[in-house]
């Protein structure tokens, strides 16, 4: 509830903050900021998909488009999943009857999530087909990616999970992206609907961040670059800066 407060706050302020006029049924030729809200479902691919299922990810993106309908942003992602491949990843805590027990010698259900966050720069045009805020949006983007399996314990007391224990079996991997997008974005003449929904890719050249594998002991952790790639549909919600009547001004 208190993100969609939030949320809905910042909608308001930025509305009557920073509106910019315009005539709905002509095109605007003017720069405005742009404030949008995004969420993606995304398929795993190559290294990315030995460790992860379908995963998702929300977001935030803040920028400016120009008069030429050149667009600049930061990109903010939060990634979360619940699907994970690697089943082994406990084996070694697992008593002869394939349980892990807490410290009061109970069975223990141990969920495990995909978590992580990227954060990247990106810079898009908008090819205008219909007026000059509705059409083909095309962008691509550079940033920093981390993620890694977060072992939930919080109802539990697992020694061996416990405290920096976990770090041994995390995964955490982090290192720079590339991606892309090509979609179409519309906005109402009313403002009622203004969003964009499209293809998107992500190349990760990413390293393991720890030095050892609690699950594989004897095995040295690779140091190779990975290759953490992904694709999927991504679809965003624009925060509109214009109102939908142009205001006359009249000299004497």
């Amino acid at each position: 509830m208190k993100v969609f407060s939030l949320i809905f706050i910042v909608f308001f302020v930025y509305k009557n903050s920073f509106s910019v006029e315009r005539d709905s049924n002509t095109p605007s030729y003017f720069g405005h900021p742009l404030l949008a809200f995004n969420y993606s479902i995304n398929n795993p691919a190559n290294d990315w998909k030995t460790r992860f299922g379908l995963f998702n990810t929300i977001g935030t993106e803040i920028g400016y488009k120009t008069k030429k309908n050149w667009i600049y942003l930061i990109n903010c992602d939060f990634i979360f999943g619940n699907k994970y491949i690697e089943n082994s990843l406990l084996e070694n805590l697992k008593d002869s009857y394939g349980n892990i027990t807490d410290d009061q010698g109970n069975i223990a259900t141990i969920p495990i999530f995909t978590r992580g966050f990227s954060i990247s720069y990106v810079t898009g045009k908008l090819i205008p087909l219909k007026n000059n805020n509705n059409g083909l949006l095309l962008k691509i983007g550079l940033g920093f990616l981390s993620y890694k399996y977060r072992i939930e314990t919080n109802s539990i007391n697992v020694p061996q999970l416990e405290k920096d224990y976990t770090k041994g079996y995390d995964r955490l991997t982090q290192g720079m992206f590339l991606s892309e997008f090509i979609g179409y974005q519309f906005v109402s003449e009313k403002n009622l609907y203004n969003f964009y929904v499209g293809f998107y890719l992500q190349q990760g050249f990413t390293k393991n961040q720890r030095n050892v594998f609690y699950d594989q002991p004897d095995l040295a952790v690779s140091t190779k670059l990975r290759n953490d790639n992904s694709y999927g549909l991504k679809i965003g919600w624009n925060i509109p800066f214009f109102n939908d009547k142009p205001k006359e001004f009249y000299y004497n």
